[in-house]
């Protein structure tokens, strides 16, 4: 079998698993074989594995009336309906409810057959070690071929490494959902919290961390989703975890009620905004000025092809410029914006330019071509651990570079210049935050 004939069967296999569910009737089907076997093993654990003759056709009354309580209990409980893929602490309660209730029914009968002797009486024994051997397997069933879905399937989920705030049973259910769901390719690392926590203390094979400890954890595994998954999370909280969000541009999701419910479904997970997780009423622009200020002008925007660059094309096309110029040293990104800007936004007046804010020599021919109204620099290396690796490179390019472009928009008598930074209104604590406070110091502005 060569290579490609293994790959296809892998693929074939795993759409089996991915896009079908198991049918209802045949998970109804192996629940109910696994009630006959665990009445049968009931009574051999009762009677020491030799089960004498004249408790044979006991035993088959057992069986059948196990068979016809469980069927009843599970049709209404409805045990066999969820994806066993999806299992979870829900789905673990339902049947330990629905067991519970079967034993009960089935002990009813049991005392009313010793007063009656209308039929015979099953042990109340048989009954107790059926109720464990019974909660045992259709429990761990589920759970053992939830894990084997994770083992065969999960090894995918590493494009989105993604933190948890909160230990409790929501935290539980949203790392179970995010890496049980291929098509989102989330990568829960860690889980952190405000509560008291033992040094080294473990949720599901992962390490708890203490909620100041959360800079670390996104320098170190270069996160990109932080879920809250708790639900008493105070506005302190709140502000710390956004703040260091909005500096590392991380993504903020939270989960919703439907959740505790059972319904998992990672479509519901709602992106948060600063203004969602601050409870502050957002800042409503004048658009009327912005356009004012933006229609029949020639603009120009470093780092273009940036998180943040990106954005401020997508919102400047709006408002009708006359030119927009784009620069940025990444090709491809920078391609990838173009791309956007004219087949979704149908805007056809930019120039996309591939410079390095660091060579005043090209920028300053660039600056004498286009003739810039207003300058919104957006370029600066952000990420934090590349930046304590490369120093010299974060100084370079976000202070020196900086002000070279200052220098230039001064010269070339630009009317305004934006400079955009979400990190020099704090404390630095690293050799990013530090070369971003310095640009916001050293620079002059150019207004107007």
């Amino acid at each position: 079998m060569n290579r490609y004939t293994v790959l296809r069967t892998l693929a074939k296999v795993k759409r089996a698993f991915v896009e079908k569910t198991m049918p209802r009737w045949l998970v109804f089907i192996a629940d109910v074989i696994i009630i006959i076997g665990a009445v049968y093993l009931a009574f051999l654990f009762r009677f020491n594995f030799q089960i004498p003759e004249n408790y044979k056709s006991l035993l088959l009354f057992s069986e059948i009336i196990f068979l016809l309580v469980r069927s009843v209990f599970f049709a209404v409980f409805k045990v066999y309906s969820h994806i066993i893929r999806y299992t979870s602490l829900h789905d673990i309660r339902r049947i330990l409810v629905t067991i519970s209730l079967g034993t009960a029914t089935v002990l009813v009968l049991s005392f009313i057959s010793r007063f009656t002797k209308a039929y015979p009486t099953v042990p109340f024994s048989v009954i107790a070690i059926e109720f464990f051997v019974s909660l045992y397997f259709l429990s761990n069933i589920r759970i053992f071929a939830k894990y084997i879905y994770l083992l065969l399937f999960n090894y995918e989920l590493t494009s989105k490494k993604t933190l948890i705030f909160g230990t409790r049973e929501l935290a539980v259910l949203a790392k179970e959902s995010l890496e049980l769901n291929p098509s989102r390719k989330y990568k829960v690392v860690a889980f952190f919290d405000s509560t008291p926590i033992r040094k080294k203390n473990k949720l599901m094979g992962l390490t708890i961390y203490k909620i100041k400890e959360l800079n670390y954890l996104i320098e170190r595994h270069d996160i990109t989703h932080v879920v809250f998954a708790k639900r008493d999370t105070t506005e302190k909280e709140k502000e710390y975890i956004a703040g260091i969000c909005m500096q590392h541009d991380i993504q903020m999701l939270t989960i919703p009620d439907s959740w505790l419910e059972g319904n998992m479904n990672t479509n519901d997970l709602k992106e948060l905004n600063v203004e969602d997780v601050l409870n502050r009423k957002p800042i409503n622009l004048n658009k009327e000025h912005i356009e004012k200020a933006l229609m029949g002008k020639t603009i120009l925007i470093t780092g273009a092809a940036g998180s943040i660059g990106s954005e401020i094309v997508r919102q400047v096309v709006n408002y009708n410029p006359m030119r927009v110029i784009l620069i940025d040293q990444a090709e491809s990104p920078l391609y990838d914006i173009e791309l956007e800007i004219l087949e979704r936004y149908g805007f056809k007046n930019y120039d996309t330019i591939l410079a390095d804010i660091t060579n005043k020599d090209r920028l300053d021919k660039i600056f004498e071509l286009t003739q810039p109204d207003i300058v919104y620099h957006a370029a600066a290396y952000k990420h934090v651990p590349m930046m304590e690796k490369n120093p010299s490179e974060a100084v370079k390019n976000n202070v020196i570079g900086s002000r070279i472009l200052a220098d230039l928009a001064d010269k070339h008598k630009v009317k305004k210049f934006v400079m955009i930074s979400t990190d020099k209104a704090v404390n630095p604590t690293g050799i990013m935050g530090a070369t971003k406070r310095a640009h916001g110091r050293n620079v002059h502005p150019v207004v107007e």
